[in-house]
C-alpha cells in the first residue's frame, strides 16, 4: 500500500495537511491569549506600591457593592462563553462556572469580599483552565497527525 501523496487530498499544492492544522491551532491560540488578557486585566494587571498582590479590575470596580460584582460576573461569563466557543468539554466549564460563582458570592460581602477577591482570581484560574485544556488538544492532534502521516512508522 503506497503512501499518501498530496494529490490524495483536495488541499491546494502550497498547503500542507501540516500548515493547514497549524494556521488553525495558532489562530486559536491568537483567540486564547486575548482570553488570557482579559482575565489578567481583571485579575491581576496592576501592581500597587507597598501591596505584594497584584489587583485587578475586578478587585476595584467590586468595591461598589453589589453591582460592582456583577459586572465583574458578566466579563466572567464572557471567558466562560468563549471557551464553550472553542468546544471545552462540559466538566472543565462546570469548574470554570464554579470559580466565576465563588467569586460573585464572596465578593457580595462588604470588605470580606473585596480581600478574597484579591486572592481567588477567578479568571485567571479560569484562563489558566482554557489554556490547559488547548495545550492538551494540540498535543493530541499533532500525535494523532504525526501517526497518520507516517503509519507505516518509517521515517
Amino acid at each position: 500500500m503506497a503512501k499518501p501523496t498530496q494529490a490524495d487530498n483536495s488541499l491546494p499544492p502550497h498547503i500542507t495537511i501540516e500548515t493547514q492544522i497549524s494556521d488553525e491551532d495558532a489562530a486559536l491560540n491568537a483567540e486564547v491569549e486575548q482570553v488570557e488578557k482579559l482575565a489578567r486585566l481583571m485579575d491581576s494587571q496592576f501592581n500597587i506600591p507597598g501591596i505584594p498582590i497584584a489587583l485587578g479590575l475586578d478587585t476595584l470596580i467590586g468595591l461598589i457593592p453589589v453591582i460592582g460584582d456583577t459586572i465583574g460576573l458578566c466579563i466572567a461569563g464572557y471567558i466562560v462563553l468563549s471557551a464553550a466557543s472553542f468546544g471545552v468539554p462540559a466538566h472543565i466549564l462546570a469548574k470554570m462556572l464554579f470559580n466565576i460563582w465563588i467569586d460573585w458570592l464572596f465578593g457580595l460581602v462588604p470588605i470580606i469580599g473585596d480581600i478574597f477577591d484579591t486572592g481567588w482570581k477567578g479568571n485567571n484560574r479560569n484562563a489558566a483552565l482554557l489554556r490547559a485544556y488547548f495545550e492538551r488538544t494540540r498535543q493530541k492532534n499533532t500525535t494523532e497527525r504525526n501517526a497518520t502521516a507516517n503509519p507505516y512508522g518509517t521515517p
